[in-house]
């Protein structure tokens, strides 16, 4: 069997022909839902993400310092994922609609952590 995600032809005699089209109609299955499955792991670990450093479930809404305002940075959860290093996390936001260069209020985009 193949792999989730690789294509080429089975080869094909008349009387395969059939068996082939209905393992190849399993396998797609079994990959979309393999998928799904990963997708709503992502979704949940953003989730959790967002949840435990205090943000919004909206990657395009900032987090306001608490405290004295004077030394502290207004920040994305963009900014923290890309200083924590969680390059995958980056990426989801990017896709549900984070801007890439999102200044912080101290100028900072999530490359300058």
């Amino acid at each position: 069997p193949r792999p989730c995600g690789t294509s080429g032809s089975w080869p094909s005699t008349d009387s395969t022909q059939s068996t082939q089209c209905s393992d190849d109609e399993e396998r797609q299955r079994s990959c979309s839902a393999s998928r799904r499955q990963k997708q709503i792991r992502r979704q949940e670990k953003l989730k959790e993400f967002l949840k435990k450093h205090s943000f919004s479930q909206d990657v395009t809404e900032p987090r306001a310092p608490s405290g004295c305002f004077c030394y502290k940075e207004t920040l994305w959860p963009i900014h923290v994922a890309a200083r924590d290093g969680q390059s995958d996390l980056v990426r989801m936001m990017l896709m549900q609609g984070a801007e890439r260069d999102q200044p912080s209020s101290k100028g900072r985009t999530a490359k300058d952590f």
